[in-house]
């Protein structure tokens, strides 16, 4: 994404004096949330080569609802197109997508017919990226924690 990287890491002033490390956090929940996509995805793929002609059947009626879902995806991926996939964009919906397509998948195929090995790998990644979501927040909240602290114990000395 646009947020690339300081050599360094980060550091108390991009927490305090702009907003670098709110950027970084966000871009590291654009990769969870895009992960879990993939994992959902993937599930579906591995399940459509395997999947009884009845469990096809009902899929096929949530075409025109999968269709509006697909849509959110596609306005997320012309933001990013665009270069206006930023910090302020909310990813509620791109949340609200996963979450259709987990509990369609739960509901209407079978565990058994999707690839368990490529589940495990995109999940894997997932959680990945979600643990580097994790150690953003914490450096950001750890900064932040550091200059409260110093601001209580300052007018202490004097």
């Amino acid at each position: 994404l646009q947020f690339p990287e300081v050599p360094g890491g980060t550091r108390r002033e991009h927490v305090t004096k702009s907003h670098k490390a709110e950027q970084w956090a966000h871009s590291a929940r654009i990769a969870y949330t895009m992960n879990a996509l993939v994992t959902v995805c993937g599930q579906f793929e591995s399940a459509l080569t395997n999947i009884s002609l009845e469990d096809l059947a009902r899929l096929a009626q949530l075409q025109p609802e999968m269709s509006t879902q697909e849509k959110v995806i596609d306005g997320y991926l012309e933001l990013l197109r665009q270069s206006r996939l930023d910090a302020e964009t909310s990813l509620e919906n791109m949340d609200k997508v996963v979450i259709y397509f987990q509990n369609v998948l739960s509901v209407n195929v079978s565990a058994d017919c999707c690839d368990t090995s490529a589940w495990l790998r995109n999940t894997c990644q997932q959680f990945v990226s979600g643990i580097t979501w994790c150690k953003v927040n914490n450096q950001r909240i750890s900064f932040f924690l550091m200059v409260q602290a110093l601001l209580l114990f300052l007018p202490l000395r004097q």
